[in-house]
């Protein structure tokens, strides 16, 4: 899932992978200076001036192929022909430079994300009381309905869920990043929401809500009405259309 190779795409992919995760969990990323590195310039020898110093040598009486400058200018214009130049290897240098910034900081990144995550399952753990087991999407469409404790409550649940989707979606690809495999380095081991025996809330009566019926969502309530109320209920029968 992070791995470091010879191959620009590839490690552009993966860094690609990693700071969308970071970002979208809301981790404190320190971003990669791409801007400072820049291509090292390098002119090599051309043919033509190969061929203009093996003349000079040999008009001088000398050895072209025991000529240091003749020597020194076709050892030039062989190695530009051998590696085709510097650009694909600074990309592959820049590329590799910027998973290893990234592999640094994950093993805090890590410990940041383990922390978090425990928070948002404390937060769902001690609305799980107040609101019981509901699906939180759904009740959202309440939320003018609800008194305003228990619209926070539901409101702080529903944000720590998407927290903690967030988080488990980043933990793989930086938990491999630190060098962990999946299996040996889970954010926490979170209990059962509905096995949890959380602290009250400040604010609100755990005897009223357990008391308190959790509210329909919208499409449960009109359902009912529709068939405590179905349609042409108390109409005369001997009343003819259009009479």
């Amino acid at each position: 899932m992070f791995k470091i190779t010879e191959y620009p795409d590839q490690n552009k992919a993966t860094a690609s992978l990693f700071k969308r995760a970071a970002t979208i969990a809301g981790l404190d990323l320190e971003p990669f200076d791409t801007a400072a590195r820049t291509v090292p310039t390098w002119s090599p020898a051309t043919a033509k001036d190969v061929a203009d110093a093996a003349y000079k040598a040999a008009a001088a009486g000398k050895d072209p192929a025991t000529d240091k400058d003749v020597q020194r200018l076709l050892l030039s214009k062989l190695l530009a022909d051998q590696i085709g130049g510097l650009n694909h290897r600074h990309e592959v240098a820049v590329s590799q430079a910027e998973l290893e910034h990234y592999q640094a900081q994950a093993p805090a990144l890590l410990a940041q994300l383990r922390t978090e995550f425990a928070s948002a399952v404390e937060t769902m753990t001690e609305a799980l009381q107040i609101i019981g087991h509901v699906n939180l999407s759904e009740y959202m469409r309440d939320l003018p309905q609800l008194r305003p404790g228990m619209a926070q409550t539901l409101v702080a649940a529903h944000t720590a869920l998407a927290k903690s989707k967030a988080l488990l979606d980043a933990h793989g690809i930086i938990s491999a990043a630190a060098g962990q495999r999946v299996s040996e380095a889970r954010p926490v081991c979170a209990p059962r929401l509905h096995e949890a025996k959380p602290r009250p809330v400040q604010g609100f009566s755990p005897r009223r809500a357990r008391q308190q019926q959790p509210l329909r969502p919208t499409a449960q309530r009109v359902g009912h009405a529709r068939r405590r109320h179905p349609r042409g209920a108390g109409r005369d029968p001997r009343r003819v259309r259009g009479a």
